[in-house]
């Protein structure tokens, strides 16, 4: 084989590695947890329309 053919099968060996290089990469970090909510018993719930300022009664 000619050295054009050696350097196709090189740069195509390398490729091939580098894309299994990357993906072990990118598929072995862990995957953070989600963020812990504080639960702060103190404070009251509003519910989801209501302003936390707003105390308006029904007529």
């Amino acid at each position: 084989m000619s050295w054009g053919y050696w350097g196709i099968v090189g740069t195509l060996v390398t490729m091939v590695g580098m894309l299994l290089a990357c993906l072990t990469l990118f598929s072995s970090k862990e995957k953070e947890p989600p963020p812990i909510r504080k639960d702060n018993s103190n404070v009251p719930r509003v519910a989801p329309g209501q302003a936390p300022g707003s105390h308006r009664q029904a007529a």
